[in-house]
């Protein structure tokens, strides 16, 4: 899986990646990031792994129709 895209929400807390998979399908997920200052890692919020789309644009259309905050970012 190799990502293609990131876009970030104006806080840079919370972000969706375009993925590209090894089938050539695209995909996204979302990703929240934790402000535990013993994890400040990125986890899956969305569980959106499972959408599959032919191309790119294809994919980031299906994002913004399902993350709300997206929208307001692109």
């Amino acid at each position: 899986m190799t990502i293609v895209q990131t876009i970030y929400d104006l806080k840079n807390s919370r972000r969706v990646n375009i993925i590209q998979r090894p089938d050539q399908s695209y995909g996204f997920e979302e990703e929240s990031l934790s402000d535990d200052s013993l994890e400040m890692c990125w986890f899956t919020v969305g569980k959106y792994s499972t959408s599959r789309c032919d191309t790119k644009e294809r994919a980031l259309a299906e994002a913004l129709s399902r993350v709300s905050w997206l929208a307001d970012v692109q």
